[in-house]
């Protein structure tokens, strides 16, 4: 009689601990304070239940009334994790929209403190994932929580890449910084020296190519491109737009096929989905002024539409 007591008083405490902590997340949730604390102390309490009932097994006890309070609390416990879950879901998709709306903007102007901005976003989106995947994990989800479980770490893979670019495109975002931020255009020449070295001898002939037809340079001399490079940061900045965009063009034509205005228009179009862009009447036009920065974005965009088997690509 006395296990049984203690066993029921255990129990008992373990209910008034739950509910406890689903008003306490209630209360995150509505103020939007940080949650994991209370989500481990659920699961904490899930897992004291289950020790309960490991020990009534054990000693040949497992009272009626017990058992229906455990399975009660078991239950109620699922219940508020996946409502956290689907909580969760719901800022998730909230932040990777704000994130988006950051990068866009930075997308615009491309300058460093859109840059700031939209980085700080990202920031966001990976502390509130981080707590997105625990609880997750911790969860019996059904197909469509999955699903969003999915996406959700697919938005995190993405911006991940667009975060964390390319040499050539991090090249042409510091050409914008150094044109923004002329007092120290030494250092970001010294930056970015070391990038424009790990390019391949095609690339840095193009820019160099189109520094000396944007700078009028003498048509006897081979090399003024490569020696005048950084006089003039915003002549760099567009001889590596027109550079990359050139390349891209090529490589769209070699892996695709793609080179009637028709099909690019098509291909630009299916960029301006795939990346998120922002809201715009004409797609087609952001697309194109955009692709030497999704430069090695690229070939998942033609796999998508080969995936597709639309009339965009030709056959061998």
């Amino acid at each position: 009689m006395a296990v049984y007591s203690n066993l029921y008083i255990q129990v008992i405490e373990s209910g008034c601990n739950v509910g406890c902590l689903e008003t306490e997340m209630v209360r995150c949730i509505t103020n939007k304070d940080p949650i994991a604390h209370s989500v481990n102390q659920l699961k904490n309490e899930r897992n004291r239940l289950y020790h309960l009932t490991d020990i009534s097994a054990d000693i040949g006890i497992t009272p009626h009334v017990v058992k229906i309070q455990t399975d009660y609390l078991q239950t109620k416990i699922q219940l508020c994790l996946q409502n956290v879950f689907s909580h969760f879901t719901q800022q998730i998709d909230h932040e990777f929209k704000a994130t988006m709306s950051a990068l866009n903007a930075f997308r615009e102007t491309h300058s460093q403190s859109a840059h700031g901005k939209a980085k700080t976003a990202f920031n966001r989106f990976i502390k509130l994932y981080a707590e997105y995947q625990e609880l997750g994990e911790s969860c019996e989800l059904n197909d469509n929580e999955k699903r969003h479980f999915l996406c959700a770490h697919n938005a995190l893979e993405f911006l991940k890449w667009q975060f964390n670019p390319s040499v050539f495109v991090q090249l042409q975002y510091d050409a914008h910084f150094a044109v923004e931020d002329a007092d120290k255009k030494e250092e970001w020449i010294e930056s970015m020296q070391p990038q424009l070295n790990s390019l391949s001898k095609e690339h840095q002939d193009l820019i160099d190519q189109h520094v000396f037809m944007l700078g009028n340079g003498p048509s006897d001399a081979t090399e003024w491109g490569k020696e005048h490079r950084f006089d003039d940061m915003k002549r760099f900045s567009v001889a590596l737009y027109k550079a990359t965009h050139e390349l891209c063009l090529k490589l769209l034509n070699e892996e695709a096929g793609i080179k009637t205005e028709w099909e690019l228009s098509q291909f630009y179009k299916k960029l301006h989905a795939v990346v998120n862009g922002p809201n715009t009447e004409a797609p087609e036009v952001w697309g194109k002024r955009e692709l030497p920065y999704f430069y090695d974005f690229l070939g998942t965009v033609i796999d998508r539409l080969k995936k597709e088997k639309g009339a965009l690509f030709r056959v061998p």
